[in-house]
């Protein structure tokens, strides 16, 4: 993960990217906003955001966060982009809200056969070409 991590980063830099505010989706994307909050030393905020396994979204939390954060440059992270989903509501949340700054989104991992752009990915695979399933270290440490 660190190495997913510092790649996404190494891309940022030559980008010139910094953000204002790390955003973090549950699960897989906690550990990346907290790390990358520190990285940049902004502030971090985690919101739940489970399609597949979870038990919904919060689209309020999301909403009051655009709110207080109205210019920001703001930066979305998970551990993997699969359908684009999540994404996709994320940005139709955010674009229903009187939102100035810019939003990016970072991965480590992204399935290129998605229907979502996102900014920065570590790793790009094809879902059409391989459809292996990624355990990423948050979800076994303990085995």
């Amino acid at each position: 993960m660190k190495t997913y991590y510092r790649s996404v980063v190494q891309k940022m830099a030559s980008s010139n990217y910094k953000p204002d505010l790390v955003i973090g989706l549950l699960r897989g994307g906690a550990e990346m906003a907290v790390n990358f909050s520190h990285y940049f030393a902004v502030p971090c905020e985690i919101i739940k955001w489970q399609l597949r396994d979870g038990d919904g979204t919060d689209h309020e939390h999301l909403k009051e966060i655009i709110k207080n954060n109205r210019h920001a440059n703001i930066l979305i992270v998970d551990d993997l982009c699969d359908t684009g989903a999540s994404f996709q509501e994320i940005d139709t949340v955010i674009s229903s809200e009187e939102f100035l700054g810019d939003v990016m989104y970072a991965v480590c991992i992204e399935n290129m056969d998605n229907d979502f752009s996102i900014d920065y990915s570590a790793r790009q695979i094809s879902r059409n070409v391989d459809e292996q399933w990624f355990v990423f270290p948050c979800e076994s440490w303990w085995l």
